[in-house]
């Protein structure tokens, strides 16, 4: 039934590769499966071939080389505007059939670096974590290229972002000369300027469609005007654009941007730019210049879109979220008209859905989503084709690029940032523009009941970076705006109204998704705040938000807050909805989960019965609210450990996975979620027969390979399950594939929640107990020792008392029965301080105190009597992160 050591270590390990299989053939080729760069080649690359040679030959060895394999890196460094993200791009799209995998991080800032290592879990489909992207390229066997771009803040160490090891190829792209260090071979570094004379001259040529064959008096404007911008190709780019547009001809283009430079030099604080931002800059402003011109439908378009880019983030804008930005209030007033008739949904982002769709005045939109007569939302493939027309003109002018993969715009980071913050972008225009672009996020987000397609999944966590970039710009013009203006109040800094308060709800939405508690806890509180004044907390609304509140508080930690949200919740719901309405068992089972999760049994249990028993009442015995709650009694029937509880916990088990599996199916998380329940219930009654544990073992396993299908293997989901399925298999008597497991559980949870997590101590306690039950009392011991020093044990009380219990243990096996009597009565001293009548450990160890007071020779080959049953551990589930779980320690594996 087992699986043997290697066979279980490469059961849990998709990189476990038998070392005389080689990983692939030995050529000097790859299948590409993953190619993502920051941003397309240009059409009109011209330039540095001999370099690209150069890198070529240090990055990509002989097929036949023999030298020793090492992590090869190389460092790009000079003026923004030179071309360094290009050359990058241009290597990677020549070179791609050299790597299996190709992929790029944003280092502009330690929180785009962290959610740029998110995008590649994503796109190779292991866990989304940061943590967990870099040990899967430390432990990638294929040939992979990391391109670290724009690595310029100084907070984070660069090489944190180094995949560990020997595996890989790194380039990176920088401002700071100081990062050369980071290189490793050959020069280790190169500097990037301006291009060379001849190639700045080709560049412009072609940026401008100059029809070939190039005479004389055109290669000498091109050399006149390259010089004066510095050899930069992106400003050489831009002035190539404005020719090519036929703004200027070439002739007269230094006459035109002389023009644009005093102008720009008039505005206000700009004395500090660079001469590389000033030639940037006045290439822009010419482009600009000629949208204003054009005065067209589509440049007039193209101009609100280049405002609306400028307080996005500057990579990855897709077409798609305009679409969805005028397609969803359709789709949001349908439902609506659907739901007003209805009683309130479960979830509480379905009732916030109400409050964000009702008394809608009319948004502040931008010219392209608005009806050229009613200057009402406009139609979606009339606005569809507008946003295509306006992009096409930022596209002419290279404003913006196109990447054909993911159908998004990017911008230069410098460029962004100038639109920003030009002179004619007064103060006032960014609190407009910041406004407009925070809500059209806001308008392509869905909530529940809608939106809850994996694509509208994949969707809205793509909107992240988008999302923060907004507040960010959002808190700095708010800040400004007070500063310039004093005591006046002004609409970004003067609260929240309905139309903010809709897009907090909405942002929240993604934070939640994407794990960000603490700023979905910051907007979840105004929005909280906003409706209880409005409403009240009798109000459903305000309801289903506090809860929603409260869960992020208990995802943050924040018990004590947690449960005195409910508390007032459910008095609220008795006072004012009664015993019969479903809100009100609801409220009951939220605040059991918390009691229990604080390792208070006793109200916990009282709580979770009443809350199936109304459950029952309302719905009958198959409903999800009810196999919920039966799931939920289980849990709270195992924390007491005795032997009735167990078995009723059992049965409550059983019945939840009958339901779920015919209400939800066989492989949803909250079937999963029972069949782990039930298998950790059947542990802790113990008197297994071979037929019952091979029976547990099979569930446990096929649980734990669903959740790796679905989570990835070494997701911090899929670790709490193989710490789940560990204790399983030591209850089976395969200690040795436990051990395995729980080694190899350890350090994702670790990196993944926390050293100090409750599942990273329960993991601890449970690798200690299984050393200990092999007999390695000396190694089981010191862990152990480490677990109780902790100043601050997380999950319920009586986790770090079982600590003590099985410290005991291990002290008695050693022969320091002194030792073991006094953790002995600390333990019973700390059992009884719990909140229940006697904890059934307390005659256990009491009877286990006599005898080892009796007799200082006991018998150390006879363990039963320090086997006692119970322990158990507490840490969250493996499908959801704010529920929790009880687990066993070694007494009953």
């Amino acid at each position: 039934m087992g699986l043997a050591g290697d066979e279980a270590e490469k059961a849990v390990d998709p990189f476990c590769l038998d070392p005389e299989q080689p990983a692939g053939p030995h050529t000097g080729t790859e299948d590409n499966a993953y190619f993502d760069i920051p941003q397309p080649v240009s059409s009109v690359y011209t330039g540095r071939e001999a370099l690209h040679e150069e890198v070529k030959t240090l990055l990509l060895p002989n097929p036949g080389d023999t030298n020793r394999r090492f992590q090869r890196r190389l460092v790009l460094h000079g003026l923004p505007g030179s071309g360094k993200t290009q050359f990058c791009c241009k290597f990677a799209q020549d070179n791609r059939e050299r790597f299996w995998g190709v992929f790029w991080l944003d280092a502009s800032s330690d929180k785009r670096a962290k959610q740029s290592l998110v995008n590649i879990a994503r796109m190779t489909g292991v866990e989304a974590d940061a943590t967990t992207a870099l040990e899967w390229l430390s432990t990638c066997n294929r040939k992979w290229l990391l391109i670290i771009d724009d690595a310029d803040f100084d907070t984070t160490p660069l090489e944190a972002y180094f995949p560990r090891g020997d595996r890989g190829t790194i380039l990176i792209t920088t401002r700071n000369p100081d990062y050369s260090m980071h290189g490793n071979i050959g020069p280790r570094h190169f500097s990037f300027g301006g291009l060379p004379t001849v190639e700045a001259e080709e560049l412009l040529l072609k940026a401008s469609d100059s029809p070939m064959p190039w005479d004389a008096a055109s290669l000498e404007n091109a050399r006149r005007i390259s010089q004066s911008l510095g050899l930069l190709p992106l400003a050489i780019v831009h002035a190539g654009a404005v020719i090519g547009n036929g703004i200027c001809d070439m002739p007269n283009y230094l006459d035109f941007y002389q023009r644009t430079l005093l102008r720009l030099d008039r505005g206000a604080k700009r004395d500090s730019l660079t001469r590389v931002e000033r030639a940037v800059f006045t290439t822009f402003e010419l482009c600009v210049e000629r949208l204003e011109q054009k005065a067209t439908e589509a440049a007039m378009d193209a101009l609100d879109v280049l405002n609306i880019l400028a307080f996005l983030h500057f990579e990855s804008a897709s077409l798609e979220m305009f679409r969805r930005a005028v397609r969803n209030p359709a789709l949001e007033a349908e439902e609506k008209n659907n739901s007003d008739s209805q009683s309130p949904k479960q979830n509480a982002w379905s009732t916030a859905l109400s409050f964000v769709l009702s008394n809608r005045r009319p948004a502040v939109l931008p010219s392209f989503m608005r009806n050229r007569q009613s200057g009402e939302m406009a139609d979606e493939y009339e606005a569809y084709d507008r946003m295509r027309l306006a992009f096409r003109e930022l596209q002419r002018l290279s404003l913006v690029i196109y990447n054909d993969d993911t159908n998004a715009f990017s911008m230069h980071p410098i460029v962004h940032t100038w639109v920003r913050v030009r002179p004619a972008m007064r103060l006032a225009d960014q609190a407009l523009w910041v406004d407009i672009a925070g809500r059209l996020i806001a308008a392509s987000i869905l909530l529940p009941p809608l939106g809850m397609s994996e694509v509208d999944e994949r969707f809205h966590t793509s909107l992240l970076p988008h999302i923060e970039h907004n507040m960010v710009c959002r808190e700095s013009i708010a800040s400004a705006m007070s500063d310039a203006r004093g005591a006046r109040r002004n609409w970004l800094s003067s609260g929240p109204d309905e139309e903010i308060i809709r897009m907090y709800t909405k942002f929240s939405l993604v934070y939640i998704k994407c794990g960000r508690w603490r700023s979905a806890e910051k907007l979840l509180t105004q929005v909280h705040s906003f409706l209880r004044s409005r409403l009240g907390l009798e109000d459903w609304k305000t309801r289903n938000v506090a809860l929603l509140l409260a869960k992020v508080y208990r995802q943050s930690g924040r018990m004590a807050d947690t449960a005195a949200l409910q508390n007032e919740i459910l008095k609220t719901c008795i006072a004012s909805l009664g015993l019969s309405h479903p809100a009100t068992p609801r409220a009951m089972s939220e605040l059991g989960m918390t009691y229990y999760q604080q390792g208070l049994y006793s109200r916990a249990w009282s709580l979770q019965e009443d809350a199936l028993r109304l459950f029952r009442r309302i719905y009958g015995d198959v409903h999800e609210d009810v196999c919920e709650a039966q799931d939920r009694l289980g849990l709270t029937a195992r924390g007491s450990g005795d032997t009735k509880h167990l078995e009723k916990a059992a049965r409550l088990h059983t019945e939840a996975i009958r339901s779920l599996v015919r209400t939800h199916g066989e492989s949803h998380d909250r079937t999963l979620n029972a069949k782990e329940n039930f298998c950790l219930a059947a542990v802790l009654l113990g008197n297994l027969n071979q037929d019952a544990k091979d029976y547990l073992h099979d569930i446990m396993m096929e649980v734990l390979e669903t959740r790796s299908a679905k989570h990835g293997t070494n997701s911090r989901l899929n670790s709490l399950t193989m710490l789940k399925t560990a204790m399983v298999l030591s209850a089976s008597g395969m200690s040795n594939e436990a051990e395995s497991l729980a080694r190899h559980a350890l350090p994702i949870i670790d990196r993944s929640f926390g050293h100090d997590h409750p599942g990273a101590l329960f993991g601890r306690h449970l690798l200690a107990c299984i050393l200990a039950r092999q007999g390695s009392y000396d190694e089981a011991k010191e862990m152990l020792v480490d677990l109780t020093g902790m100043k601050c044990h997380p999950g319920p009380p009586d986790a770090a008392i079982y600590i003590l219990v099985d410290l005991a243990h291990c002290w008695f096996k050693l022969g320091e029965t002194d030792r073991s009597v006094a953790l002995c009565n600390s333990a019973i001293a700390k059992f009884d301080s719990l909140d229940m009548t006697t904890h059934h450990m307390v005659p256990k160890l009491q009877a286990i105190l006599s005898r080892l007071m009796v007799s200082r020779e006991y018998d150390t080959t006879d363990r039963s009597d320090l086997d006692p049953n119970g322990s158990s551990i507490q840490f969250p589930s493996s499908s959801d992160p704010v529920e929790a779980l009880p687990l066993v320690s070694r007494h009953q594996v």
